[in-house]
């Protein structure tokens, strides 16, 4: 399963929720919670690579002295 379709499975099914729960039939909202999740997610991994790189092949690099 792709990104595309997980995302748009999740839109359907917090759009519902939403419908059920607040009678909130706009499905502008559910569309813009899971972008935003799907954005702190990659945010977040982008972060742990970074760090990851920073922590331990940079540390690496220097102590080879390539």
């Amino acid at each position: 399963m792709d990104i595309t379709q997980f995302s748009a499975n999740l839109i359907e099914w917090l759009n519902s929720w939403f419908n059920e729960t607040f009678g909130i039939t706009d499905r502008l909202y559910a569309e813009n919670i899971v972008s935003s999740l799907i954005f702190i997610i990659f945010l977040l991994a982008g972060y742990i690579i970074a760090h990851v790189f920073e922590h331990y092949f940079l540390k690496w690099a220097k102590k080879t002295k390539t």
